[in-house]
């Protein structure tokens, strides 16, 4: 088993998202109701291979699992826009927008959504990055299901059936 970049490879767990050859895909994943501080973490795919990863334990007890996905989210995102200024340092010529996949339908639309509300009011300040992105089109937010989400082993235990359906996803059998 190995990592390779096949961008003539064209799978996704999320069916909707469109696959191209050079556009990253971002997959956020959080941990809530495991501990106190739970953990947020991601990957990001170009042409199909891994080119990086976090896992990060919160910093702050969040009241909700949106807010915490939001977290995820955030964290993503940004090294998603590192990645994407090292690609157009080295003119790789990625296309936007971005994906970027997240479980929770709660953080997918708050992030969609531009506005505060009474529960998202305590963490809009850093939720700003995330919606500028999606406002000014260098994102799309995507919803995966449970079962579809990859970046699970990241994040939080795993059975084995879960944690062999994300290693197969990341990495290619030669």
């Amino acid at each position: 088993m190995g990592i390779s970049f096949n961008g003539n490879d064209t799978r996704c767990c999320v069916s909707s998202v469109d696959i191209s050859k050079n556009r990253l895909i971002l997959f956020s994943d959080a941990s809530f109701g495991h501990d106190i501080h739970p953990m947020a973490g991601g990957f990001v795919l170009w042409m199909n291979g891994p080119i990086s990863w976090m896992a990060r334990k919160a910093k702050f007890i969040p009241q909700s699992s949106c807010e915490i996905e939001v977290f995820g989210v955030t964290m993503v995102l940004k090294e998603g826009e590192f990645i994407k200024q090292v690609c157009d340092f080295l003119d790789a010529g990625l296309e936007a927008p971005t994906a970027c996949i997240t479980d929770n339908k709660a953080a997918r639309d708050v992030i969609m959504c531009p506005g505060a509300t009474k529960r998202t009011l305590h963490f809009d300040r850093w939720l700003h990055f995330a919606r500028s992105l999606h406002l000014n089109r260098a994102i799309e937010v995507y919803l995966a299901g449970t079962d579809d989400m990859m970046a699970d082993g990241f994040t939080k235990p795993v059975d084995k059936t879960k944690f062999l359906k994300c290693r197969d996803y990341l990495l290619t059998r030669t």
